[in-house]
């Protein structure tokens, strides 16, 4: 059963690199993928509140993309639902991240036909929202969105994607809790559909 299996492995690779040949990374894409995503809110020059668990959040996006030889630049769009939850212990009380907003630059770099590395660039907001941030039910962050990731062809027109994410939002001031900037990390897993 070891030889048949490592065959099947090996025709099942040399199918998806033959289907994948000519991989298509330029144009209009769309995509959707599940983020796990860990929070941090920040009291300047005090302490900061997190969380050990990671949170799924969906994400959407749609872009453009265009080569110039090995070299790839996209830009665009996405929205994730949520992107971390925080959780105080101390007073049972919770703030979530949610409703985030992007725009990036994604600039990136061809390994053959069905491999493209790339980094992100983006201007972010995103809505803090939880039960300790009273009379303020929710206040819109915005920042800063970093990342690296690639994306791997199965196709011309569909790839899985895999990204890691920094969300570096700026702080607002709360009327009681003072100043608090919130902060994001996760890993973005999903499908992209080029036309």
């Amino acid at each position: 059963m070891g030889p048949n299996l490592a065959r099947l492995i090996a025709l099942l690779g040399t199918a998806l690199a033959a289907s994948a040949a000519h991989a298509q990374f330029d144009g209009i894409f769309f995509g959707a993928g599940l983020g796990f995503y860990k929070a941090t809110v920040e009291v300047p020059n005090a302490f900061t509140f997190g969380n050990d668990k990671h949170m799924a959040g969906l994400n959407l996006d749609a872009g453009y993309g265009r080569s110039f030889g090995p070299f790839n630049v996209a830009g665009e769009l996405r929205y994730a639902n949520e992107i971390g939850k925080v959780d105080v212990s101390a007073v049972s009380a919770s703030a979530k991240l949610q409703n985030a907003w992007s725009i990036s630059v994604l600039p990136g770099y061809k390994f053959g036909d069905a491999a493209l590395f790339f980094g992100r660039l983006g201007y972010a907001r995103a809505e803090l929202s939880g039960s300790f941030l009273n009379p303020d039910a929710s206040k819109t962050h915005n920042g800063w969105l970093w990342g690296l990731g690639a994306k791997g062809a199965f196709t011309r027109n569909l790839a899985l994607t895999v990204e890691y994410q920094f969300y570096d939002l700026k702080r607002e001031d709360y009327p009681v809790n003072g100043s608090l900037q919130p902060a994001s990390t996760g890993i973005v897993i999903g499908v992209q559909y080029t036309l």
